[in-house]
Protein backbone atom coordinates (compact mmCIF):
# COMPACT_ATOMS: atom_id res chain seq x y z
CA UNK A 1 0.00 0.00 0.00
CA UNK A 2 1.71 3.06 -1.35
CA UNK A 3 1.39 6.52 1.31
CA UNK A 4 1.58 10.08 -0.94
CA UNK A 5 5.28 11.65 -0.71
CA UNK A 6 6.31 14.56 -2.41
CA UNK A 7 8.33 13.01 -5.04
CA UNK A 8 5.77 11.15 -6.79
CA UNK A 9 4.48 13.11 -10.29
CA UNK A 10 1.21 11.64 -10.25
CA UNK A 11 -1.72 11.90 -7.97
CA UNK A 12 -3.91 8.88 -9.16
CA UNK A 13 -2.98 5.59 -7.58
CA UNK A 14 -1.51 6.95 -4.50
CA UNK A 15 -3.48 6.62 -1.02
CA UNK A 16 -3.20 9.00 1.85
CA UNK A 17 -4.32 7.53 5.35
CA UNK A 18 -6.65 10.05 6.96
CA UNK A 19 -9.59 10.40 9.54
CA UNK A 20 -11.91 12.50 7.55
CA UNK A 21 -15.38 11.31 6.38
CA UNK A 22 -14.03 11.18 2.93
CA UNK A 23 -11.76 8.12 3.97
CA UNK A 24 -14.51 6.77 6.35
CA UNK A 25 -16.94 6.27 3.30
CA UNK A 26 -18.25 3.09 2.14
CA UNK A 27 -15.71 1.91 -0.52
CA UNK A 28 -18.36 1.08 -2.84
CA UNK A 29 -20.29 4.00 -2.70
CA UNK A 30 -16.95 6.16 -3.55
CA UNK A 31 -16.84 4.28 -6.54
CA UNK A 32 -20.38 4.76 -7.28
CA UNK A 33 -20.79 8.53 -6.84
CA UNK A 34 -17.50 8.65 -8.97
CA UNK A 35 -19.37 7.15 -11.90
CA UNK A 36 -21.81 9.85 -11.35
CA UNK A 37 -19.83 12.48 -10.79
CA UNK A 38 -17.80 11.77 -14.03
CA UNK A 39 -21.61 11.73 -15.86
CA UNK A 40 -22.17 15.01 -14.43
CA UNK A 41 -19.05 16.49 -15.40
CA UNK A 42 -19.67 15.30 -19.06
CA UNK A 43 -22.99 16.81 -19.11
CA UNK A 44 -22.15 20.70 -17.81
CA UNK A 45 -22.09 22.47 -21.04
CA UNK A 46 -20.95 25.98 -20.00
CA UNK A 47 -17.33 26.71 -18.46
CA UNK A 48 -18.91 28.78 -15.77
CA UNK A 49 -20.11 25.85 -14.51
CA UNK A 50 -16.90 23.89 -14.02
CA UNK A 51 -15.43 27.07 -12.99
CA UNK A 52 -18.16 26.59 -9.89
CA UNK A 53 -17.41 22.83 -9.12
CA UNK A 54 -13.60 23.39 -9.26
CA UNK A 55 -13.15 25.01 -5.78
CA UNK A 56 -15.19 22.60 -4.06
CA UNK A 57 -13.41 19.69 -5.73
CA UNK A 58 -10.28 21.05 -4.68
CA UNK A 59 -11.38 21.57 -1.08
CA UNK A 60 -11.97 17.98 -0.78
CA UNK A 61 -8.50 17.38 -1.06
CA UNK A 62 -7.19 19.46 2.17
CA UNK A 63 -10.38 17.98 3.89
CA UNK A 64 -8.79 14.55 3.13
CA UNK A 65 -5.65 15.98 4.89
CA UNK A 66 -3.82 15.66 1.45
CA UNK A 67 -1.55 19.30 1.16
CA UNK A 68 -3.29 20.56 -1.92
CA UNK A 69 0.63 21.97 -3.26
CA UNK A 70 1.27 18.25 -3.77
CA UNK A 71 -2.09 17.52 -5.72
CA UNK A 72 -1.48 19.80 -8.04
CA UNK A 73 2.61 18.95 -8.31
CA UNK A 74 1.11 15.60 -9.15
CA UNK A 75 -0.67 16.96 -12.31
CA UNK A 76 2.62 17.94 -13.72
CA UNK A 77 1.87 14.48 -16.08
CA UNK A 78 -0.91 16.32 -17.70
CA UNK A 79 0.40 19.39 -18.34
CA UNK A 80 1.59 18.54 -22.14
CA UNK A 81 -1.87 16.75 -22.49
CA UNK A 82 -3.94 19.89 -21.31
CA UNK A 83 -1.57 22.44 -23.32
CA UNK A 84 -1.89 20.28 -26.64
CA UNK A 85 -6.28 20.07 -25.89
CA UNK A 86 -6.21 24.22 -24.98
CA UNK A 87 -3.87 24.91 -28.28
CA UNK A 88 -5.61 22.55 -31.15
CA UNK A 89 -9.07 24.04 -30.00
CA UNK A 90 -7.44 27.66 -30.01
CA UNK A 91 -6.31 27.29 -33.12
CA UNK A 92 -9.19 25.22 -34.56
CA UNK A 93 -11.63 26.96 -37.21
CA UNK A 94 -14.27 27.74 -34.48
CA UNK A 95 -16.07 31.32 -35.02
CA UNK A 96 -14.38 34.16 -36.69
CA UNK A 97 -10.45 34.64 -36.58
CA UNK A 98 -9.80 37.23 -33.89
CA UNK A 99 -6.23 37.11 -34.74
CA UNK A 100 -2.73 35.02 -36.26
CA UNK A 101 0.48 33.89 -34.42
CA UNK A 102 3.01 32.82 -36.66
CA UNK A 103 0.46 32.42 -39.39
CA UNK A 104 -1.67 30.57 -37.57
CA UNK A 105 -5.29 32.18 -37.28
CA UNK A 106 -7.22 31.78 -33.49
CA UNK A 107 -10.41 32.72 -32.10
CA UNK A 108 -12.09 33.82 -28.85
CA UNK A 109 -14.60 30.82 -29.59
CA UNK A 110 -11.56 28.45 -29.75
CA UNK A 111 -10.04 29.87 -26.72
CA UNK A 112 -12.83 29.43 -25.06
CA UNK A 113 -13.58 25.64 -26.08
CA UNK A 114 -9.76 24.53 -25.39
CA UNK A 115 -10.49 26.13 -21.77
CA UNK A 116 -13.77 24.08 -21.24
CA UNK A 117 -12.24 21.10 -22.20
CA UNK A 118 -9.30 21.32 -20.45
CA UNK A 119 -11.16 21.88 -17.56
CA UNK A 120 -13.10 19.59 -17.39
CA UNK A 121 -10.04 16.83 -17.99
CA UNK A 122 -8.74 18.09 -14.99
CA UNK A 123 -11.95 17.81 -12.70
CA UNK A 124 -12.25 14.07 -13.99
CA UNK A 125 -9.08 13.22 -13.29
CA UNK A 126 -9.01 15.49 -9.42
CA UNK A 127 -11.99 13.22 -9.21
CA UNK A 128 -10.61 9.64 -9.55
CA UNK A 129 -7.14 11.14 -7.96
CA UNK A 130 -9.54 11.89 -5.14
CA UNK A 131 -11.16 8.19 -4.84
CA UNK A 132 -7.73 7.01 -4.61
CA UNK A 133 -6.10 9.21 -2.15
CA UNK A 134 -9.02 8.20 0.31
CA UNK A 135 -9.50 4.39 -0.39
CA UNK A 136 -6.77 1.94 -0.09
CA UNK A 137 -6.17 -1.33 -2.17
CA UNK A 138 -8.30 -3.23 0.11
CA UNK A 139 -11.15 -1.33 0.25
CA UNK A 140 -11.22 -1.08 -3.56
CA UNK A 141 -10.88 -4.99 -3.78
CA UNK A 142 -13.06 -5.44 -1.52
CA UNK A 143 -15.56 -2.45 -3.06
CA UNK A 144 -15.07 -4.03 -6.90
CA UNK A 145 -15.71 -7.35 -5.54
CA UNK A 146 -19.07 -6.76 -4.41
CA UNK A 147 -20.21 -4.11 -7.51
CA UNK A 148 -18.77 -6.89 -10.26
CA UNK A 149 -20.73 -10.10 -8.01
CA UNK A 150 -23.67 -10.34 -10.10
CA UNK A 151 -21.20 -11.18 -13.14
CA UNK A 152 -20.08 -14.16 -11.39
CA UNK A 153 -22.59 -16.53 -12.49
CA UNK A 154 -22.05 -16.13 -16.10
CA UNK A 155 -18.00 -16.69 -15.62
CA UNK A 156 -16.42 -13.35 -14.90
CA UNK A 157 -13.96 -13.55 -12.46
CA UNK A 158 -14.69 -10.62 -10.33
CA UNK A 159 -12.82 -11.35 -7.67
CA UNK A 160 -9.16 -12.31 -10.02
CA UNK A 161 -10.34 -8.94 -11.98
CA UNK A 162 -10.89 -6.73 -8.98
CA UNK A 163 -7.84 -7.84 -6.82
CA UNK A 164 -5.40 -7.35 -10.37
CA UNK A 165 -7.09 -3.84 -10.98
CA UNK A 166 -5.89 -2.37 -7.20
CA UNK A 167 -2.54 -4.09 -7.41
CA UNK A 168 -1.88 -1.96 -10.64
CA UNK A 169 -3.64 0.92 -9.58
CA UNK A 170 -0.75 0.82 -6.21
CA UNK A 171 1.88 0.10 -9.28
CA UNK A 172 1.89 3.45 -10.55
CA UNK A 173 3.19 5.53 -8.06
CA UNK A 174 5.81 2.49 -7.22
CA UNK A 175 6.68 2.30 -11.01
CA UNK A 176 7.19 5.95 -11.32
CA UNK A 177 9.28 6.85 -8.61
CA UNK A 178 11.42 4.12 -9.92
CA UNK A 179 11.49 5.65 -13.17
CA UNK A 180 12.88 9.03 -11.70
CA UNK A 181 15.28 7.35 -9.87
CA UNK A 182 16.21 5.33 -12.81
CA UNK A 183 16.55 9.08 -14.72
CA UNK A 184 18.57 11.06 -11.92
CA UNK A 185 21.05 7.89 -12.17
CA UNK A 186 21.50 8.17 -15.69
CA UNK A 187 21.86 11.65 -15.69
CA UNK A 188 24.55 11.96 -13.14
CA UNK A 189 26.12 9.42 -15.63
CA UNK A 190 26.24 11.79 -18.05
CA UNK A 191 23.14 10.97 -20.29
CA UNK A 192 21.34 14.01 -22.32
CA UNK A 193 17.66 13.42 -21.95
CA UNK A 194 16.80 17.01 -23.43
CA UNK A 195 19.61 17.77 -25.78
CA UNK A 196 21.39 15.71 -28.64
CA UNK A 197 19.22 14.31 -32.14
CA UNK A 198 16.52 12.08 -31.36
CA UNK A 199 18.47 9.17 -31.75
CA UNK A 200 20.48 10.37 -28.50
CA UNK A 201 17.63 11.03 -26.71
CA UNK A 202 15.79 7.17 -27.77
CA UNK A 203 19.23 5.73 -26.49
CA UNK A 204 19.09 7.79 -23.19
CA UNK A 205 15.66 6.71 -22.75
CA UNK A 206 16.15 2.94 -23.28
CA UNK A 207 18.59 2.77 -20.98
CA UNK A 208 15.65 3.71 -18.54
CA UNK A 209 12.81 1.47 -20.01
CA UNK A 210 15.35 -1.93 -19.95
CA UNK A 211 16.31 -1.73 -16.37
CA UNK A 212 12.52 -0.42 -15.21
CA UNK A 213 10.79 -3.58 -17.18
CA UNK A 214 13.31 -6.04 -15.04
CA UNK A 215 12.27 -4.20 -12.17
CA UNK A 216 8.33 -4.06 -12.74
CA UNK A 217 8.81 -7.90 -13.79
CA UNK A 218 10.72 -8.30 -10.33
CA UNK A 219 8.12 -6.46 -8.37
CA UNK A 220 5.58 -8.79 -9.83
CA UNK A 221 7.86 -12.53 -8.96
CA UNK A 222 8.00 -11.06 -5.57
CA UNK A 223 4.56 -10.41 -5.33
CA UNK A 224 3.55 -13.79 -6.63
CA UNK A 225 5.78 -15.50 -4.47
CA UNK A 226 4.40 -13.71 -1.43
CA UNK A 227 0.54 -14.32 -2.16
CA UNK A 228 1.52 -18.01 -2.89
CA UNK A 229 3.44 -18.23 0.42
CA UNK A 230 0.45 -16.86 2.10
CA UNK A 231 -1.78 -19.21 0.89
CA UNK A 232 -3.70 -17.09 -2.00
CA UNK A 233 -6.11 -19.47 -4.06
CA UNK A 234 -8.44 -17.57 -6.68
CA UNK A 235 -10.44 -19.98 -6.81
CA UNK A 236 -11.52 -20.19 -3.43
CA UNK A 237 -14.12 -17.94 -2.03
CA UNK A 238 -12.83 -15.11 0.43
CA UNK A 239 -13.96 -13.23 3.03
CA UNK A 240 -12.85 -9.74 3.86
CA UNK A 241 -11.63 -8.97 7.65
CA UNK A 242 -13.49 -5.79 7.48
CA UNK A 243 -17.16 -5.60 6.21
CA UNK A 244 -18.29 -1.76 5.42
CA UNK A 245 -21.67 0.05 6.07
CA UNK A 246 -23.64 3.02 5.00
CA UNK A 247 -23.07 5.88 7.31
CA UNK A 248 -23.00 9.34 8.43
CA UNK A 249 -20.05 9.80 5.98
CA UNK A 250 -21.81 8.68 2.71
CA UNK A 251 -24.40 11.06 3.87
CA UNK A 252 -21.95 13.93 4.02
CA UNK A 253 -20.33 12.82 1.13
CA UNK A 254 -23.79 12.97 -1.01
CA UNK A 255 -24.69 16.23 0.35
CA UNK A 256 -21.28 17.46 -1.07
CA UNK A 257 -22.02 15.79 -4.16
CA UNK A 258 -25.27 17.07 -4.14
CA UNK A 259 -23.53 20.71 -3.78
CA UNK A 260 -21.64 20.01 -6.60
CA UNK A 261 -24.99 20.03 -8.64
CA UNK A 262 -26.44 22.75 -7.02
CA UNK A 263 -23.45 25.19 -7.85
CA UNK A 264 -23.44 24.13 -11.52
CA UNK A 265 -27.65 24.94 -11.55
CA UNK A 266 -26.55 28.15 -10.19
CA UNK A 267 -23.90 28.99 -12.29
CA UNK A 268 -26.32 28.23 -15.09
CA UNK A 269 -29.35 30.26 -13.48
CA UNK A 270 -26.84 33.59 -13.36
CA UNK A 271 -25.56 33.37 -16.83
CA UNK A 272 -29.02 33.28 -18.14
Amino acid sequence: MASMNSSSRLVIGQYYPGTSFLQAAHPGFKIGLLFFYCIFIFHLTEIRQFLAVLPLTLLSFPVAGAPLRVILKGLAPLYFLLALTFLLHTFSPVGPTSGEVLGFGFSFEGIERGGFYCLRLILVVLGSSLLTITTSSIEITYALEKILKPLKPLGFPSQEFSLMLAISLRFIPVLLEEMEKLRLAQKARGASFSKGSLRDRARAYLSILVPLFHSAFERADRLAIAMEVRGFDPDRQRTSIHEYSLGRADLGLSLCFVSMIGLAILAHSLIN
